[in-house]
């Protein structure tokens, strides 16, 4: 079961390191840039590379329709496996992912997100265990299009929910990670950036507690895929190809010889014999029709649907009421006037909910059932 929920993870989540942390430690492995590094870098303006993944989102985003092939080809914790798979984006918030598991024995496990543009499906199943959440969404969009939702805010929660596709990935990778190199190269005769970076996000990761002394030291477990190399369409921005690996220390260790007797007579060295981590993963265009059926799904008989529709916009609500709370607030600090006054409470009026940090993606998430 815990390889399935590897594989499974790994298709659904990739770009996303967060899942590893608690996993079984592996030796010290890829470097880490320290931490006043990176607090520089969090200041620091956008690098050339950077700035290309940032136009290779808006392109993308901007895509009406798009027919892709998926596959990933993972090697990580002792665990060879393979996930493949179907994006397919159509007009009216129309959307469709597919990805199956496959090269672990004993079993297989699935996962489907499906909107037609009215209403959202999440299937999931690992080995006989199946599970599926629905919502709405016009009540969801309705709050997100809100004249004053924020943009980002917005985006996050797309995301979040499943309705985005490979510039959600590479969005993800942006706050993750620093990309400061890049070449002009040809991939499978097209002409792409080949653009590199390093993982900066040490937080996200959650490492075991023994594993601190190593992550101040500058490195990162071999089992952290944390050097990224991506190939993007110089022309489209398309990602046809995303490998994130981890790295082996080049430092010798010492063992231990031992006599016939059983006592230590010298040290021999060796180097890590660990197999790092390694995550490919290549969207492949189809040029296609796209059938309005391939926006149908069915739940499979014998299992329950949750509907999330009113959790979800309830949540939505609460983080939107604290985000305009924030954004009066920090107007109010800088002498900024308020575009409309807020009416007096009257005696049976509720109060306002307190005014709190906005959620994160990963609060926020959490604080709903979407699985």
């Amino acid at each position: 079961m815990r390889a399935f929920v590897i594989a499974l993870g790994v298709g659904i989540g990739f770009g996303s390191a967060a899942g590893l942390g608690g996993q079984e430690p592996g030796s010290i492995g890829s470097e880490v840039r320290p931490a006043a590094d990176a607090d520089a870098e969090a200041n620091a303006p956008p690098t050339e590379a950077e700035r290309a993944i940032d136009a290779a989102i808006e392109s993308i985003r901007g895509m009406a329709a798009i027919a892709a092939d998926i596959a990933l080809d993972a090697d990580m914790l002792g665990h060879r496996f393979r996930v493949v798979g179907q994006y397919v984006k159509a007009d009216g918030n129309r959307m469709l992912l597919r990805l199956t598991v496959e090269g672990l024995p004993g079993g297989s496990g699935t996962m489907q997100q499906v909107s037609d543009g009215q209403t959202f499906k999440d299937y999931r199943r690992v080995l006989d265990v199946q599970q599926m959440t629905t919502f709405q969404m016009e009540p969801v969009l309705r709050i997100l299009d809100a004249p004053d939702a924020d943009a980002e805010f917005r985006r996050q929660v797309v995301a979040q929910l499943g309705m985005a596709g490979p510039e959600a990935l590479l969005e993800g990778l942006r706050r993750t990670a620093r990309f400061d190199q890049m070449s002009e190269e040809t991939w499978n005769d097209r002409p792409v950036r080949v653009i590199r970076g390093l993982w900066k996000d040490r937080e996200a990761l959650a490492l075991p507690a023994n594993q601190t002394a190593q992550l101040q030291a500058g490195f990162l477990p071999s089992y952290v895929p944390s050097h990224i190399t991506l190939w993007l369409d110089r022309e489209t921005g398309w990602p046809w190809k995303l490998q994130m690996q981890g790295k082996l220390p080049s430092v010798l260790r010492e063992e231990r010889i031992l006599g016939p007797d059983g006592r230590p007579i010298g040290r021999k060295t060796s180097q890590s014999k660990d197999r790092p981590s390694t995550l490919t993963l290549s969207y492949t265009l189809v040029d296609r029709p796209i059938d309005p059926n391939e926006f149908f799904f069915e739940a499979p008989p014998n299992i329950s649907v949750q509907d999330i529709t009113e959790q979800l916009t309830a949540g939505l609500q609460n983080a939107f009421a604290q985000l305009s709370q924030r954004r009066r607030r920090e107007e109010a600090e800088q002498g900024g006037r308020l575009e409309q006054s807020l009416p007096a409470p009257g005696p049976d009026t509720p109060a306002p909910p307190t005014p709190g940090p906005v959620p994160s993606p990963e609060e926020f998430r959490s604080s709903v059932p979407l699985r």
